[in-house]
């Protein structure tokens, strides 16, 4: 399944929210150029929005780019947690089969980057890794990582019978996992020599979950 291009932003008109044109354009510019070599006059000038009006929605450029993240990001961990609330009330007293868990927390995130919004969100997120140190733990801790606490307890009790510091290294390789699959660096298609394509989302379902639970679920050494 191919990622499409997302058009230009253009100017709002009339009948357009003003500050929604603001994060669209900052979202691109974001991501193309990283937070440091984005200023604010740049996003204003893009977006044909008095830069006054720019920071009456946003009265920094650290507010901006984690609103732009947050649009995206909340309605993302939203679903992780209405999935996972439902396989818990399918589960019932028995904890949750860690396909299940896989399928809650991975899927959504590969949903949302590979269909549900531009690919410069995408494009963001996988920047993120080599944004100001500061800047990203901001984004992950206002947005992810009460969620992210919330599974792993969920992993924990699945996986009981793994040690505190060995289930902790195992979800930490299956982040890294899933965020590199939405890097499109072209690896993949190096690797396979065309006969994969790092945006095929089915494909990307299909072999990732049995790949992570195969490694959660691995024998001690």
């Amino acid at each position: 399944m191919s990622r499409t291009s997302a058009p230009p932003p253009t100017a709002p008109d009339r009948a357009e929210d003003t500050r929604t044109h603001l994060l669209d354009v900052a979202e691109e510019l974001f991501a193309q150029h990283g937070f440091n070599a984005t200023s604010t006059r740049m996003v204003a000038t893009i977006a044909k929005i008095n830069l006054g009006s720019l920071h009456y929605y946003f009265n920094s450029k650290e507010a901006l780019y984690l609103e732009v993240f947050r649009r995206r990001g909340v309605p993302l961990v939203a679903e992780r947690l209405r999935r996972l609330e439902a396989a818990q009330a399918r589960a019932g007293s028995s904890p949750v089969p860690v396909r299940e868990l896989l399928r809650c927390f991975v899927e959504p995130f590969l949903e949302t980057s590979m269909r549900r919004v531009p690919p410069a969100f995408t494009q963001l997120h996988c920047r993120l890794q080599s944004e100001p140190v500061d800047l990203a733990m901001l984004v992950r801790a206002s947005i992810y990582n009460e969620s992210t606490r919330t599974f792993v307890q969920a992993f924990a009790r699945t996986l009981a019978h793994l040690p505190d510091e060995v289930l902790y290294w195992r979800l930490h390789f299956m982040i890294g996992a899933y965020t590199y699959t939405l890097m499109n660096s072209g690896r993949l298609e190096f690797i396979s020599e065309g006969q994969c394509k790092s945006t095929d989302l089915d494909a990307a379902f299909s072999q990732i979950l049995p790949f992570l639970e195969a490694g959660l679920t691995a024998p001690l050494n």
